[in-house]
């Protein structure tokens, strides 16, 4: 004789884009911007790492004094001070 027992379960969909911070140190999350096809908004440094997050962008920036940071695609992060 077979059995079969009827199970039900519930997955939680995998986060596929960027996690997002509200706060991460004296930083707030303001949202995503669009640059301008020319130049970048945030140009006194920047910084690429495959490895990059939230954290190292912030520690870097937030280490050369500058005001605000930002990340794209994943793997690279800007600073500035406007």
């Amino acid at each position: 004789p077979t059995s079969s027992v009827s199970t039900s379960s519930t997955t939680t969909p995998k986060q596929t884009g960027p996690s997002n911070l509200a706060t991460i140190g004296t930083y707030s999350y303001v949202g995503c911007y669009t640059e301008a096809t020319v130049g970048r908004a945030l140009s006194a440094l920047q910084y690429a790492n495959n490895n990059m997050t939230i954290e190292i962008c912030y520690a870097t920036c937030s280490a050369a004094g500058y005001s605000w940071f930002g990340i794209e695609y994943h793997r690279e992060c800007y600073c500035g001070n406007s």
